[in-house]
């Protein structure tokens, strides 16, 4: 994966496809997303927990993991309905389903759908 870089001990997550200040969990969503798509079954809850706890520890704040994996999950389906479409085109059908069903179950995550 193009946006990993590895220190002595640990991974460092780096985005340079964008210069700018952004949202942390906006880039942990896409982060997760390319992971996922790329096949690389990285646990979403470790990644998130992990974040979770390094923001508390920087802003001393008690910030939840379920609120961030809200956040998450906003920015992931506004991601999937926005960008991915252009990437999807030509796919098998499997893909296009599995991203299908993908939405379906962040939608009900979220409350948009039942």
């Amino acid at each position: 994966m193009e946006n990993v870089l590895l220190n002595e001990k640990f991974p460092v997550i780096s985005d340079w496809q964008e210069i700018c200040i952004g949202s942390g969990p906006e880039d942990i969503s896409f982060f997760l997303q390319r992971a996922h798509a790329s096949g690389n079954q990285i646990s979403s809850d470790v990644v998130i927990r992990v974040y979770t706890e390094t923001v508390n520890d920087i802003l001393q704040k008690n910030v939840s993991v379920q609120s961030i994996k809200t956040v998450i999950d906003s920015v992931k389906l506004r991601t999937m309905l926005v960008h991915w479409p252009h990437y999807l085109l030509g796919c098998p059908t499997d893909v296009i389903t599995k991203m299908s069903n993908d939405m379906k179950l962040t939608a009900s995550k979220l409350g948009i759908l039942p």
